[in-house]
């Protein structure tokens, strides 16, 4: 396995972004999991900004970061984020994280909003396709907030 198929920096195509905002009526001002060269906002936390340690924006993007333990990190910290604060945060996860404890507790029990994206999203690696092509796994959309669809 290369090097780069283990890389948690993979971006977010633009045309998935722009769906999901448009789909859940939300204009995220934040996004939470960036690098300087793939954030779909002007303002985002990189790796060494620290997420998990900040507040987030009323209205939030996160592309998780899909290695253990940062998926279950993040979702937790995105509901953190709303009970604590009324921080709503859209997330891209792998479907298959649906089927975890901490999806039951922070995703499922709380009866947040969640769906499957159709379809393999195609990530870019430094704004281009790589060779690696579509995701090998299937996403969902689950947006912590009230939603609005």
């Amino acid at each position: 396995m290369s090097v780069l198929s283990e890389s948690d920096e993979w971006e977010t195509p633009s045309d998935i972004f722009y769906w999901l905002i448009h789909k859940y009526k939300f204009n995220p001002t934040l996004d939470v999991c960036a690098t300087n060269e793939n954030s779909m906002l002007d303002n985002f936390f990189t790796k060494e900004d620290d997420a998990l340690t900040k507040r987030w924006d009323k209205e939030n993007w996160c592309n998780t970061p899909n290695s253990r333990p940062n998926k279950e990190l993040f979702t937790k910290y995105a509901h953190k984020q709303f009970v604590n604060f009324g921080n709503e945060t859209l997330m891209i996860l792998p479907i298959d994280s649906l089927c975890t404890k901490y999806a039951r507790k922070f995703i499922l029990e709380p009866n947040y909003y969640f769906e499957p994206i159709t379809g393999r999203i195609q990530f870019l690696y430094d704004g281009d396709i790589t060779e690696f092509g579509n995701s090998k796994k299937g996403y969902a959309s689950v947006f912590f907030g009230k939603c609005r669809i």
